[in-house]
């Protein structure tokens, strides 16, 4: 499953899940501890990974909806 960091709320990190958009939460012990919000997640049965290609995609994306808003 793939999901983006949302948020962070004392011990856990609010995740929306890239399939359906529903929001799950996860131990933050469970996160990589470079975790930060923004990050997409590869989330298997026994491991949570951070997803870099992903993630850099979606910020670059983001950019350029934001650049071509306030032009």
């Amino acid at each position: 499953m793939l999901a983006v960091i949302d948020r962070f709320e004392g011990g856990f990190a609010l995740c929306e899940s890239l399939a359906d958009g529903r929001m799950r939460r996860l131990d933050r012990s469970a996160l990589p501890p470079e975790a930060k919000e923004g990050d997409v997640l590869r989330i298997a049965r026994d491991s949570v990974t951070i997803d870099s290609r992903l993630t850099e995609k979606r910020k670059a994306d983001m950019q350029k909806r934001m650049d071509r808003l306030w032009k």
